[in-house]
């Protein structure tokens, strides 16, 4: 009994620092917000529109595609400029395949992202398909070679 009184006064006395120190009581909504506002950029939305405008595709369209989508949405840009700043940063021959397309460019930003992973799984497994460019080359040294011998003779 003794220690749950030593405790509870411990307690009090605790309570009664807090409230004479004038701090707000620390609730995770405060942490949140002190958090946000010390460690955030000041405007989300124009730092969002800078790091758009800079993304570009490296490796796969789908990975391009999800980062753009997450920024896109942080950005609150219209579609209009979001297609224009999608296609602008592929990689030249995907935008030109895109938009040489016998069926047109795609309507919306939606169409945008299916065409861009389409046609970049379709080359990525074009080339996976393919003979590694070593053998080929071997192969036509090979061949001019046997044209020689023939030639001599």
């Amino acid at each position: 009994m003794a220690v749950l009184e030593e405790v509870e006064k411990k307690e009090k006395k605790k309570e009664k620092r807090a409230k004479k120190s004038g701090d707000e009581e620390l609730t995770w909504d405060n942490l949140k917000a002190s958090f946000k506002k010390h460690y955030l950029p000041a405007d989300i939305q124009v730092d969002t529109q800078l790091r758009i405008k800079e993304a570009c595709m490296t490796d796969r369209a789908d990975n391009y595609v999800n980062k753009f989508r997450v920024m896109a949405d942080e950005s609150e840009y219209d579609n209009q400029a979001l297609i224009h700043i999608f296609w602008k940063r592929l990689p030249f021959n995907l935008a030109k395949k895109i938009l040489n397309q016998p069926q047109g460019r795609p309507a919306d930003l939606e169409g945008w992202y299916e065409v861009a992973i389409q046609y970049n799984e379709q080359y990525k497994y074009a080339k996976a398909v393919q003979k590694p460019r070593r053998f080929q080359m071997a192969r036509d040294k090979k061949k001019r070679f046997e044209k020689k011998d023939v030639a001599v003779n």
